[in-house]
């Protein structure tokens, strides 16, 4: 990435407008963990947005029980309707999942913030569906007769909990609307990313096979990233103060004014080793080497990546499906131009 690229991002970093100020300094943070007892935060993403480096900044935050895609278990149970219109891949859409699956996702995930754990979440052999994972698979070993003791302790370590966050890339922002009316102190962080980015890095990962080809083109992303922004409007109509959207682009350039950005939001107090914290996770000794590792050695070479990564055909078509996505961002993703 030339010094050029990044000059002209941190232009549109200036230009972005945040709906959270973070000028007001810490002390006038009302928080949220002293009138509510607890945060729950709900961040929404996609497949290859940059949501395990926003989880981890967000699990910075003292006591925070972290749950990973809780969904992924409960959603590789469904059937997709039987319609032209829907793929494989439409499980991210309402219309495509019968109506009882979704009244049954917003209860789970109702249950979720509210420390009651079901069957489906309660599989630590499966290495993204459970809950505290490290912590449910080393006391399952211990108790291997006596599984509700793990479950009990699980429950406890929640109730005690002062930020409750899920991540998960398997819900539309529209859903969260009918979340919202049963948990109306929930925050979401609605976290986008450039999609040329997002298809060249599902190149890199394990989605080329015949069954996940779709992941891998537009048509995947910028619809839904329309009908997203469409219902984010209408969030904050109604709840001003319960969504957040962020860029990644933002965030891996100024990590340091995003993150604060992002606690200011949620009512919680910034916590004073994250200079720190930021600068060993975006300016590391150590290459990573590792596909969903949050670790780089310089994070914001990786911003324009795809532009080396990807055809100028699949450029192109990107931009195209995706016209109507820039536009309503005010143009902070743009049409490829190779002399820029």
């Amino acid at each position: 990435m030339t010094r050029e690229n990044i000059a002209d991002l941190k232009i549109k970093l200036k230009r972005t407008i945040y709906s959270h100020k973070v000028d007001k300094g810490q002390d006038q943070v009302k928080d949220h963990n002293q009138r509510l007892g607890f945060t729950p935060v709900l961040l929404l993403a996609y497949l290859r947005s940059g949501s395990s480096f926003t989880a981890d900044i967000i699990q910075q935050a003292p006591n925070t029980f972290f749950v990973f895609e809780p969904l992924m278990n409960i959603l590789q149970r469904v059937q997709i309707k039987t319609e032209p219109s829907c793929t494989n891949t439409d499980l991210f859409s309402e219309e495509c999942r019968e109506t009882s699956t979704n009244s049954f996702i917003l209860d789970q995930m109702s249950g979720l913030f509210n420390c009651n754990f079901t069957e489906p979440f309660l599989q630590p052999e499966h290495p993204g569906g459970s809950i505290n994972q490290m912590f449910l698979s080393k006391c399952l070993r211990i108790h291997k007769r006596r599984p509700n003791t793990c479950y009990r302790q699980l429950k406890q370590m929640c109730l005690k909990s002062s930020v409750r966050l899920v991540k998960t890339i398997r819900i539309s922002v529209n859903l969260t609307k009918q979340l919202l009316i049963q948990i109306p102190n929930l925050k979401i962080v609605h976290l986008l990313r450039d999609p040329r980015a997002m298809i060249g890095s599902r190149k890199d990962g394990d989605f080329m096979s015949e069954t996940n080809k779709y992941l891998i083109t537009p048509e995947d992303i910028c619809p839904r990233y329309e009908r997203d922004l469409v219902a984010a409007m209408d969030i904050k109509r109604i709840w001003p103060d319960s969504i957040m959207q962020i860029y990644y682009e933002d965030l891996v350039l100024n990590p340091f004014v995003v993150s604060k950005a992002i606690y200011y939001f949620m009512g919680i107090k910034f916590p004073d080793k994250m200079q720190k914290w930021i600068t060993e996770h975006t300016h590391s000794r150590h290459k990573n080497t590792y596909y969903y590792g949050t670790v780089r050695a310089n994070s914001s070479s990786n911003i324009f990546k795809w532009k080396k990564s990807l055809q100028e055909k699949t450029i192109k078509e990107t931009d195209k499906v995706c016209s109507s996505f820039y536009k309503s961002v005010n143009y902070f993703y743009k049409p490829y131009d190779k002399n820029s």
